[in-house]
């Protein structure tokens, strides 16, 4: 089986006087904060933030290692960009390339560094780029199953969806569960999406690596999204986060969804933690708006009906 690295409602109660008074507190303090300045710092020493933990380059030594011992090297490398999707933080993807350099001057260059540094350029949106370094990859190691799902995944961002089956067809002798996961992907894409759904739907999870597990679930959340099966969508991208809480596009889309059905406070909650990721902010400041609006629109309700709903009327 291929490795894992290959992969990276019920109706709720009416509770008007509880609910009321929770909503009148809230749009309180929201309209305590609307009008607060943005605040400038005294003087160029002063501290505004400390950078997360982990946010640092490796040690001068474990970097000599890394440019000598392909087995540092590597690990090295895939941890940054690991790093960098799990943070949002695009100073590890400088990392990585960091310690990849030394492996990609060699002549010939490093296979597997050259996926990896393909990874890097995928991440930074060149895709062009890493076409040419998986190429490059694939011409010295034709069975490289990591190089040929990397280039699937470029290929789909760039619509050339036949060419990105094709690579997927490449990964059937390695781990046909997930060349069938590669190829309904992309056939979800190209008119296909009800017969896709349903054949990612019936993959036996037990054929499939943890890593594969979660892009599965991903995958059936954005499907039965499309298929404007909100529920479904839901529980797929809440089996996915369960299993990959650090996929960021996962929970990118889930929040979209949420937002979507307007369901503001379980955005923010969903997004809590993630305050510092540029993606995830525009999420959070829109979830807020709608927060606002809505208690402004109960707190109008309350000025104008006081006593509607308090006490049951006979």
């Amino acid at each position: 089986m291929m490795s894992q690295s290959v992969l990276q409602g019920c109706r709720r109660p009416r509770i008007v006087r509880r609910r009321r008074s929770a909503a009148v507190v809230l749009a309180l303090a929201l309209v305590a904060t609307a009008g607060a300045t943005p605040y400038v710092p005294g003087n160029d020493a002063e501290v505004l933030a400390h950078l997360p933990a982990g946010a640092t380059h490796a040690s001068s030594q474990l970097r000599h290692q890394a440019a000598q011992r392909r087995d540092v090297a590597l690990p090295l490398a895939q941890f940054y960009i690991s790093q960098a999707r799990a943070t949002g933080d695009l100073r590890f993807l400088g990392y990585a390339e960091g310690v990849l350099a030394p492996w990609l001057k060699r002549s010939p260059p490093d296979p597997a560094a050259l996926v990896l540094q393909a990874t890097v350029l995928q991440s930074r949106h060149s895709f062009d780029a890493a076409l040419n370094e998986l190429d490059r990859a694939l011409r010295a190691r034709p069975d490289d199953a990591q190089a040929w799902v990397t280039r699937a995944t470029v290929l789909r961002v760039l619509g050339r969806y036949d060419e990105a089956e094709l690579s997927c067809e490449r990964l059937i002798a390695g781990d046909a569960a997930v060349a069938q996961l590669c190829t309904q992907s992309l056939r979800a894409l190209s008119g296909h999406l009800h017969s896709a759904y349903e054949a990612v739907r019936q993959l036996p999870q037990q054929s499939l690596s943890v890593a594969a597990r979660a892009w599965r679930y991903s995958q059936l959340g954005e499907m039965a999204q499309s298929l404007g099966d909100e529920r479904a969508a839901s529980h797929w991208f809440v089996e996915c986060l369960q299993l990959a809480p650090d996929d960021l596009y996962t929970r990118a889309a889930y929040a979209d969804l949420l937002l979507q059905q307007g369901r503001a406070a379980d955005t923010l909650e969903l997004l809590k933690g993630f305050e510092s990721m540029e993606p995830m902010l525009l999420r959070i400041a829109i979830a807020q708006r709608q927060l606002a609006i809505l208690m402004g629109q109960l707190l109008e309700f309350g000025r104008e009906t006081p006593n509607r709903g308090l006490y049951p009327h006979h």
